[in-house]
């Protein structure tokens, strides 16, 4: 049941605290990155910057928040409570206790996704026996380690999602990079694009190779491919191929070429050979 968006009002606290996550959007930007303060899931709350205000509505159907915040007086903006906000929201880092990963789920990897051992140890893989996850770290473009993505197992306990994104580290870009050596060389100003580590992992085999971590793609992320790349090949899940599109028209002329990978299965789940096939006809 959908939730009338007439009994849904931000609170003056909440208005406040979504002036600060707005504060930095220009007017026409928006910001798809806010937990909804309504129904509490992450990443599901759009916030547009318009000349009076914020209006803001929360994208999953069974809630139905929606609303607008002026930006016009009663709102006394601080840099320091801005940034307070902004670290809070951001920093999570993973404090569980890791162990190596047992060779059954070494195992377990290799038979679904094809990943060798070398491949496993390359990434830094480590295990949450507690929760039977795969902790993955999250490494930067400059090499740097700045949070972890926890990945549940068949048959883990773990109440919550199936891939949670930790982060230890102010990190205003946010993508993620592989650790895997390249079996094949080319194309150094082109970057692939995709939704998880391990499609990550798979993909930088061939072609450097970034994890959006998601499926959104921010303006800071696109400001900072066309500084280092000339060419994005978006190869996202099946399901997300409507946002793939978006982007190639929001993002595309920026580049000297975007193009979009459909493939009939995720890229983690897609064997060696056809990824490489897909990305040499791209």
């Amino acid at each position: 049941m959908v939730i009338s968006a007439q009994k849904l009002r931000l609170t003056k606290e909440q208005a406040d605290a979504l002036k600060l996550d707005c504060v930095g959007l220009d007017i026409g930007d928006k910001c798809n990155d806010i937990p909804c303060p309504f129904c509490g899931v992450d990443k599901s709350f759009g916030a547009f910057r318009v000349n009076e205000g914020i209006t803001y509505n929360c994208l999953r159907a069974k809630c139905g928040a929606k609303g607008f915040v002026p930006m016009i007086g009663g709102f006394q903006y601080s840099a320091e409570a801005a940034i307070k906000r902004k670290q809070k929201a951001v920093l999570n880092p993973y404090l569980g206790a890791t162990e190596p990963l047992p060779k059954s789920v070494v195992t377990w990897l290799s038979s679904k996704y094809q990943l060798t051992a070398e491949d496993i140890r390359l990434q830094g893989w480590v295990y949450d026996a507690k929760n039977h996850r795969i902790i993955m770290p999250i490494n930067s473009y400059f090499g740097y380690e700045y949070g972890h993505v926890a990945k549940k197992l068949p048959k883990s306990p773990y109440k919550g999602g199936k891939a949670i994104n930790y982060f230890s580290k102010a990190e205003p870009v946010k993508l993620g990079y592989s650790s895997t050596v390249k079996q094949w060389v080319g194309r150094i100003k082109t970057i692939v694009l995709v939704e998880d580590m391990i499609s990550a992992a798979k993909v930088g085999r061939f072609m450097n190779c970034a994890a959006l971590l998601g499926t959104n793609l921010t303006h800071k992320q696109v400001a900072f491919l066309t500084a280092h790349y000339n060419e994005v090949i978006m190869m996202l899940d099946p399901d997300a191929i409507g946002k793939s599109l978006l982007f190639s028209k929001q993002y595309g002329s920026l580049f000297d070429s975007f193009k979009i990978v459909s493939l009939p299965a995720d890229p983690k789940d897609t064997s060696y050979h056809d990824l490489c096939s897909h990305l040499l006809s791209a």
